[in-house]
């Protein structure tokens, strides 16, 4: 009820509200992101290397600005140290090694790598980094 008339009524009786305006501060809220954290792995299998999804799809789109793609195939360079194993783009189609896109990562045909790496690293999975100054991703192997 409201007084408007010296009488109290019924708001109903007088038609229509106006129309009610909010506004909220939105400092007030905890904002939910669909981003995740990208991850970056290698994990190393008897003859094959996998390179997570998010690995392979940043290569993915480099090679294919620069027409480096074959269908959703493109190669890599591997190189290898005592501490660390680095993987970057070829920059020509069919020289290096192929990377076949299977499920969610990458796989990479590489025994002679493989070989190398067993000597140097104990674990089957590194994580990465990207240098974007290289344009390459680094995974540490050595302890």
């Amino acid at each position: 009820y409201a007084i408007r008339t010296g009488f109290p009524m019924d708001l109903a009786d007088e038609g229509p509200a106006s129309e009610v305006k909010a506004s909220f501060d939105s400092s007030l809220f905890e904002w939910e992101h669909e981003d995740k954290p990208k991850e970056y792995f290698i994990t190393i299998r008897a003859r094959t290397l996998y390179i997570s999804k998010d690995i392979r799809e940043k290569l993915k789109d480099i090679a294919q600005q620069k027409g480096l793609l074959l269908v959703d195939d493109y190669w890599v360079q591997i190189g290898l140290t005592k501490k660390a194993i680095a993987i970057k783009l070829s920059e020509q189609m069919e020289k290096g090694y192929r990377v076949r896109s299977i499920r969610n990562s990458g796989q990479i045909s590489c025994i002679s790598v493989i070989r190398k790496l067993d000597k140097l690293c104990k674990v089957s999975k590194l994580e990465a980094i990207w240098d974007d100054k290289s344009k390459m991703f680094v995974a540490k192997i050595g302890g």
